[in-house]
């Protein structure tokens, strides 16, 4: 190789060097391209991280209305079976056996009446202007401590109206204060079949009537069911300070048509059994007293007390009566009633045995129940 050819390729190096130094980029231009290159692929994750949450909600969407076809359905089938066994257990009386409870009231100057819907049922009775010995109001009757209801057959089934639920048609909270008000609750069969039971109340008295109604059912109830059964219980609140002493003075009365005044076992557990027409039995303590009593009369009675004040310090005695009441009548079957709420006195009640507050031919010698 000749020198100008040496020189040549020297040259040529040198120039190749010097375009290699010149094209390369500089700090600068490779910081900028390494920050387009973030920015490309940041932009890449956030369209691949929004194509995934895109994906995820429609497979929610898609599994929230799978979940509520199931929903509706079970909730249908649900509803269903709830249906067939309240039909099953009531028969005509299915709709009436489902509700919501609610309460009702009705009063005078004298006493104070909770209703319940659920069993269209007495669940207190406040009488006014007097107090325990502890300074509470006095309230014979303890929704949870008490009972009372009524069981019939119908279309082969026994049908007990503290299951089913009595609806109010008017006002719901009635206040006495000139002429006699009522109260009318209804468990529905149909708007011309249903239970209804009117509670009446009259200024100044403590008395209140009370009547049950069975209409439109007769194709229903078996036509030969001339009485229906009454189960009425409760457990005597504890109103005074001595329990030993107020038990004493606690006891189950009844008056057996025409006939005088009896009564079960002041101090200890007792029963009995009455075959005769009975005209009304009392749940007495010692200073107010809670009296059933039949326009007509009641019949077959099964009466019971025993004491609790030993066991519970709220509670005197539990008292109970299991008796026929007679169902007579066409479309309508009828039978009225009279509660008495109020305190034990001897010159009150004997007013009130009378005709001219009662209505009732016989004289009811109600003041037999206060101790002379």
């Amino acid at each position: 190789m000749d020198k100008n050819s040496i020189i040549g390729i020297v040259l040529i190096g040198i120039i190749l060097i010097g375009y290699s130094f010149y094209m390369q980029p500089t700090e600068a231009e490779l910081q900028a391209q390494k920050a387009k290159n973030i920015a490309i692929q940041d932009s890449i994750a956030r369209i691949e991280t929004e194509r995934a949450e895109s994906v995820k909600a429609q497979l929610h969407e898609s599994t929230t209305q799978e979940n509520d076809t199931v929903s509706v359905a079970g909730t249908e089938t649900n509803d269903s079976l709830k249906s067939n066994k309240l039909v099953d257990a009531y028969g005509v009386f299915a709709n009436a056996a489902q509700g919501e409870e609610e309460y009702y009231t009705i009063e005078n100057n004298l006493i104070k009446i909770k209703i319940s819907s659920k069993g269209g049922r007495i669940v207190s009775a406040f009488i006014k202007n007097y107090e325990t010995f502890d300074s509470l109001p006095v309230n014979l009757i303890n929704e949870q401590r008490s009972r009372f209801n009524f069981t019939f057959f119908a279309q082969n089934r026994n049908i007990k109206t503290e299951d089913l639920f009595f609806i109010a048609n008017n006002k719901k909270d009635i206040k006495v204060t000139g002429e006699k008000k009522s109260l009318s609750v209804k468990a529905k069969v149909a708007d011309n079949k249903y239970i209804e039971y009117i509670y009446s109340l009259k200024p100044n008295t403590y008395f209140l009537d009370y009547s049950i109604k069975f209409v439109g059912l007769n194709n229903d109830i078996a036509s030969n069911v001339g009485d229906i059964s009454l189960n009425w219980q409760m457990d005597i609140p504890k109103q005074e300070r001595s329990a030993k002493n107020e038990n004493t003075y606690s006891n189950v009365y009844y008056k057996v048509k025409q006939e005088d005044v009896s009564y079960l076992s002041e101090t200890s557990e007792d029963s009995e059994d009455i075959r005769i027409a009975v005209r009304w039995v009392g749940f007495k303590d010692q200073f107010f007293t809670s009296i059933l009593i039949a326009k007509n009369q009641f019949t077959d009675a099964k009466l019971a007390s025993k004491p609790i004040w030993e066991q519970d310090t709220a509670y005197i005695k539990t008292m109970s009566v299991n008796i026929d009441v007679p169902f007579r009548g066409d479309k309508v079957k009828q039978s009225d009633f009279m509660f008495f709420f109020g305190p034990t006195k001897f010159s009150l009640l004997q007013d009130y045995s009378k005709k001219e507050y009662t209505g009732i031919d016989e004289y009811l010698a109600l003041e037999k129940i206060v101790p002379l």
